[in-house]
């Protein structure tokens, strides 16, 4: 997916095998390597961005978020909307 934080480059079936028996090491090792933000692919669960940082939290439910980032709202196999988030 373009746009999206980098992350393992691991099948998704990999990840969400590690993610099923170690999520905490697996978050860990994550952002040690990709820092507070990075992705990750979960099976079923389609693509995740993950946020480890509270600054950056507050930066996108306050309407500022890094990047420009947009909630991602439909299906990946149609076409996607993207919504802005709201200002709290």
């Amino acid at each position: 997916m373009r746009g999206v934080p980098p992350g393992p480059r691991m099948p998704r079936a990999v990840q969400t095998a590690i993610w099923s028996r170690q999520a905490q090491w697996f978050l860990e090792q994550s952002r040690a390597r990709f820092g507070p933000m990075f992705s990750l692919k979960i099976a079923f669960e389609g693509d995740w961005v993950v946020l480890a940082d509270t600054d950056l939290v507050k930066q996108v439910f306050t309407g500022d978020p890094p990047g420009g980032a947009m909630v991602y709202e439909g299906d990946f196999a149609h076409q996607p909307t993207f919504i802005s988030l709201p200002e709290f």
